[in-house]
């Protein structure tokens, strides 16, 4: 009888500090997930292009009217604006993340408009 008890105690020991476990480290993950950076993506036509020696910025209208100004700092971005894979008025997705308050392009690539209409 006393082993039952035991093995009881022991048993629900193991799955309380197994629980206190599993919340502990959720609680970890959640809170890591919160200081990542969250990437934001806009999607519109490309309207303006100035590059500097090391980056460009770019302004992309969406199809409200508004205009998000972002950066970029990617070699490989860089190189498809210049050799105008990508050029003004294309329709393009931009994903961009926040360093330091300045939006910094991630990902740029040519997109379909939307279809209107039917």
């Amino acid at each position: 009888m006393k082993s039952r008890f035991a093995l009881f105690v022991g048993l629900f020991a193991m799955l309380t500090g197994g629980t206190f476990a599993l919340k502990a480290q959720a609680h970890e993950e959640i809170n890591a997930f919160e200081l990542a950076p969250l990437a934001t993506t806009v999607e519109g036509v490309l309207k303006d292009i100035r590059f500097t020696d090391t980056s460009a910025v770019i302004v992309i209208e969406d199809d409200d009217g508004r205009k998000t100004s972002v950066e970029i700092r990617d070699a490989g971005i860089l190189d498809q604006l210049k050799n105008r894979k990508i050029k003004k008025n294309d329709y393009v997705s931009c994903t961009y993340e926040e360093e330091s308050g300045t939006p910094v392009v991630t990902k740029l690539r040519k997109s379909s408009p939307p279809i209107v209409g039917c």
